[in-house]
């Protein structure tokens, strides 16, 4: 929607500004980074979101109501426990 991303799967990197979109097949080990030196925003489709819809909606409920700043190790315990739950893999850390 706006700023910048860059999207890593398959071996690729693609970065996706305002307007722009990527297609991740189910199954294929994928992730994304803001790559923009501003905040950004992006509408993520999900078929079928089972797990995924309720991973994200569980893991953006606190960062509504609370000042801590985003990936503090407690965000990185949750994200853990709430993608484990979901049978969802985290593999990071992405490549530079």
């Amino acid at each position: 929607m706006d700023g910048e991303f860059t999207f890593f799967y398959d071996g690729k990197q693609i970065a996706v500004g305002p307007g722009g979109y990527v297609f991740l097949p189910r199954g294929i080990p994928h992730g994304i980074r803001c790559s923009g030196s501003k905040p950004s925003t992006m509408l993520i489709l999900a078929v079928p979101g089972t797990g995924f819809v309720e991973m994200m909606t569980e893991m953006a409920d606190p960062a509504l109501e609370r000042v801590l700043p985003p990936n503090t190790i407690s965000d990185l315990d949750k994200l853990t426990r709430v993608c484990s739950e979901r049978q969802i893999d985290l593999l990071g850390p992405l490549p530079h």
